[in-house]
């Protein structure tokens, strides 16, 4: 019962979240955010993004893709392996 009320709870948050960012403009904090989210400098940080750069290229995208799919599909975790299988149809 509690993994159905976090569930929830979660949805419930991003549908707020949604319809907040769709009713309201971008406002000056978020801008703000951006920039300071842009400067961060971490070590490590550019071959970190370009390795998931490749990752989520078209070609691994799709490999990965699978590897999930079948994985979950192994580990038989229905709800998930439903997920998953609609990924294509949002980014498509």
């Amino acid at each position: 019962m509690k993994k159905r009320t976090l569930a929830s709870s979660c949805a419930a948050v991003a549908l707020a979240l949604t319809v907040d960012t769709l009713l309201r403009d971008r406002g000056a904090f978020d801008e703000r955010l951006i920039n300071t989210v842009q400067r961060l400098d971490l070590p490590y940080l550019e071959p970190l993004l370009r390795a998931i750069n490749r990752v989520t290229s078209s070609p691994w995208a799709i490999a990965v893709w699978v590897f999930v799919l079948a994985t979950l599909s192994l580990s038989r975790q229905w709800l998930a392996v439903t997920a998953v299988l609609f990924v294509p149809v949002g980014v498509g």
